[in-house]
């Protein structure tokens, strides 16, 4: 991609597409987003079958963002955000450090022999991959301004000056305040992005009912300084099989085995720190249960956050009930970047649920 950029020889961008759809097709796309650090090979030097790595992930959000670039298509930037936000995220450790943790089979991340941290290559990319995300929050192109990635930002070019920032800590709920603003109409984009059931957008306190155009609901207005836009997301719940098919509660079958939990743009995890009796043996049948009538008309019950997340809308609170006990308990679902505010623990991405 980045010799395609310098010669726009259409034959590099075909190969990077052809190879980038290789990946995801393959079982070396991650649930969480991600890559292993070896495709196709399981290590023979270490009791680790496979692992991420700080520079697969960064390297491989990067190419999604600059696939973007280069085509407009919204897939690219769907899944660069989501492997950004989700497997980028997690492989950061709580010192700052980009690295490595072992992946385990049906399971998820499995608690490291050695901490991973790769001070020699994963700390540049990751955080040369973060920087590449900021630059991309607000783009500007034939004079429209585009708000891709939903994060705090201060944007000013010679038009106009805003800033964008999460409107409460636990609501998916966003402010773009104009700063500064010139006398000439000028188009503000913001994404509604497709993890979103429905994305409403208030200026002054007043819905805007135009529909997105091309994944963008389209501000084109004479601003004026202090002007608020909010921009309101209702997160999708959503369960994605082992084979990768996603759905939504009301389509899933009675139960269903080995199935991840996207929120949002989250997958969702449960870990022994913060969620402590889950993963006590046995717990191999746990089942989660997913209430329809009330996932269906968008009741989902919030569990509490610590004042540190910056994702406590996200929080999820779940019936479940234990292998090899007849009572059902309570279990906190959450992003699983959250789990890198402390020491790692053994992180569940694949779960079993039933239907009530």
């Amino acid at each position: 991609m980045t010799l395609y950029n310098a010669n726009k020889d259409t034959s590099c961008l075909n190969f990077a597409k052809r190879i980038y759809q290789q990946v995801i097709s393959s079982s070396n796309y991650l649930i969480s987003g991600g890559v292993p650090e070896f495709f196709g090979e399981r290590r023979t030097d270490s009791k680790e079958k496979s692992r991420d790595e700080g520079c697969s992930e960064a390297d491989f959000v990067k190419l999604g963002l600059e696939l973007w670039k280069a085509t407009d298509n919204m897939d690219y930037l769907d899944k660069a955000e989501y492997c950004l936000l989700n497997e980028l995220m997690y492989n950061q450790f709580d010192s700052g450090d980009f690295g490595s943790h072992p992946i385990a089979d049906n399971f998820g991340f499995e608690v490291s022999q050695a901490s991973g941290r790769c001070w020699w290559c994963c700390d540049y990319h990751g955080l040369q991959c973060m920087l590449e995300a900021r630059d991309i929050i607000v783009t500007a192109k034939n004079g429209v301004k585009k708000v891709n990635l939903y994060s705090y930002i201060k944007y000013k070019d010679a038009d106009i000056a805003f800033t964008l920032n999460k409107k409460v800590r636990n609501e998916a709920s966003y402010n773009l305040v104009i700063d500064s603003c010139g006398k000439s109409e000028q188009t503000v984009a913001l994404r509604a992005p497709s993890w979103a059931a429905q994305t409403t957008v208030l200026v002054n306190g007043k819905e805007v009912v135009s529909k997105p155009e091309n994944g963008y609901v389209q501000l084109k207005r004479v601003w004026k300084k202090g002007d608020q836009v909010v921009i309101n997301l209702t997160y999708k719940l959503q369960l994605v099989t082992f084979n990768r098919k996603t759905m939504s509660v009301t389509e899933m079958p009675g139960k269903l085995s080995k199935a991840a939990l996207q929120y949002g743009p989250y997958l969702m995890s449960v870990d022994d720190a913060y969620s402590t009796s889950f993963m006590a043996e046995p717990s191999g049948r746990n089942m989660i249960y997913l209430q329809e009538k009330d996932l269906a008309s968008g009741k989902i019950v919030k569990a509490g956050a610590p004042l540190t997340s910056n994702l406590a809308e996200a929080y999820l609170q779940m019936d479940y009930k234990h292998d090899g006990y007849y009572q059902t308990g309570k279990v906190t679902m959450r992003p699983m970047s959250e789990v890198t505010h402390g020491k790692l623990p053994n992180v569940q991405l694949w779960f079993n649920f039933e239907k009530k």
